[in-house]
């Protein structure tokens, strides 16, 4: 088999259920512990799926390319997605707080699978 089919299968196609589901369960999580003050977000769930396939693939890339910045990247890219959360954490409330960082542990998932691939391809 491919190492590269068996890179992006893993960091892309495996991935997108897995990452899914576990953002999906965390956000059932924490919407059971909202006050009723908090204002829910609504969620489209096409728009963190298609950024989570796509940056799976460039993750995938950078290292199994073994290209130098590739950590760099993905601290930046983790940055850029927290600074959309950044709103619901300055609002002071466990909810609002609760949001980001299960956006930042959907962000973890979703880099692991894209490490695993791209080290596959990188290791053969």
């Amino acid at each position: 088999m491919s190492k590269y089919l068996l890179g992006y299968g893993l960091s892309v196609v495996v991935g997108i259920p897995v990452t899914y589901f576990w953002s999906r369960l965390l956000h059932e999580v924490v919407q059971g512990r909202r006050a009723p003050e908090d204002q829910q977000a609504d969620r489209i769930p096409w728009i963190p799926l298609t950024i989570g396939i796509l940056e799976r693939a460039m993750i995938t890339t950078l290292v199994g390319w073994n290209v130098s910045g590739a950590a760099s990247f993905i601290g930046a890219w983790i940055v850029v997605k927290s600074a959309g959360g950044w709103a619901n954490w300055s609002k002071g409330t466990t909810y609002g707080r609760a949001v980001l960082f299960v956006g930042l542990l959907g962000s973890a998932m979703s880099v692991l699978f894209a490490l695993f691939g791209g080290l596959l391809i990188a290791a053969r």
